[in-house]
């Protein structure tokens, strides 16, 4: 199968060619709507795989066949990515009254961890990409986010095994939220035990397990496997999105999310179709 993806605004890894943000584009995919303002430009293996099925985004109108198993989304992430909150807004409402059992993972990605040094708010490059790309796309999407003031920007290790330790309680999601909800509108700094501590408590998980957890370095090995996970993904920047065989890099629209979901579903549904079909020497089948 291919991958196909569709990519917006991302924070990049900066093994790469430094800290950036890439721009709207479009490869191997043809989406139901721009991921974010500017030209899209498929792919050939877009013109193959869009002609299949024009997905209407209303599965009562939809005449593919229906899996029983729910579609699983994964989305690799890093709390110091604005990108990445903004990426909750779309994906909350795209599975919103679509109809389809959805099942959304959080999976970590860190952009610069240690010992790559962490970006300054207080240097040209994170006020100049805020002022060009984060805020306006805040605006439209009716977001309160803030370049926080915390310098240099935390390394994010710790806070991800604590995410370790949230998705072991079933609060994966809500773990997730807190974080990014604590750096970009309340300033604080995902650095510090004693901070992720508390924003753990909050939403009702044990915050002297956690510490004792983090100290020990309890979920080191399960928060290195997981980027393992990401590297075997090819994982390069955040957000990023595994819907069936669609890959989205950046920001999603909604439609392109809903899309990508249908297009999972019936996927799911044609494999339960086939599997176990099979023809018996005594030729029946």
């Amino acid at each position: 199968m291919t991958d196909p993806t569709t990519t917006g605004p991302t924070m990049t890894d900066p093994t790469t060619t430094g800290p950036t943000m890439t721009g709207a584009t479009t490869t191997g995919a043809k989406t139901t709507g721009p991921a974010t303002p500017g030209p899209a430009t498929p792919g050939p293996a877009a013109n193959d795989r869009a002609t299949d099925h024009q997905a209407t985004n209303d599965p009562a109108k939809d005449d593919r066949a229906v899996s029983s198993a729910p579609v699983k989304i994964r989305i690799w992430s890093d709390y110091v990515c604005p990108f990445c909150m903004l990426a909750e807004g779309p994906l909350e409402e795209a599975v919103e009254g679509l109809g389809v059992d959805v099942e959304i993972e959080w999976k970590p990605f860190e952009l610069r961890p240690h010992p790559h040094p962490t970006l300054r708010p207080e240097d040209e490059y994170l006020p100049a990409i805020w002022q060009r790309a984060v805020y306006p796309m805040a605006r439209r999407m009716g977001v309160d986010i803030t370049l926080p003031t915390v310098s240099p920007q935390p390394y994010t290790r710790l806070a991800f095994e604590g995410y370790q330790y949230a998705a072991e309680q079933g609060k994966g999601a809500a773990y997730t939220a807190r974080m990014f909800r604590a750096f970009f509108q309340e300033d604080l700094d995902l650095g510090q035990v004693d901070v992720v501590v508390r924003l753990a408590e909050e939403i009702g998980l044990d915050g002297e397990t956690l510490r004792k957890a983090l100290d020990d370095g309890t979920y080191t090995a399960a928060h290195q496997d997981a980027l393992r996970e990401a590297a075997a993904h090819s994982i390069r920047s955040v957000p990023t999105l595994l819907v069936g065989d669609t890959r989205i890099e950046g920001v999603p629209s909604v439609p392109q999310l809903r899309k990508a979901i249908l297009d999972a579903q019936a996927a799911q549904a044609e494999q339960e179709a086939v599997q176990g079909a099979a023809c018996s020497v005594d030729g029946g089948c």
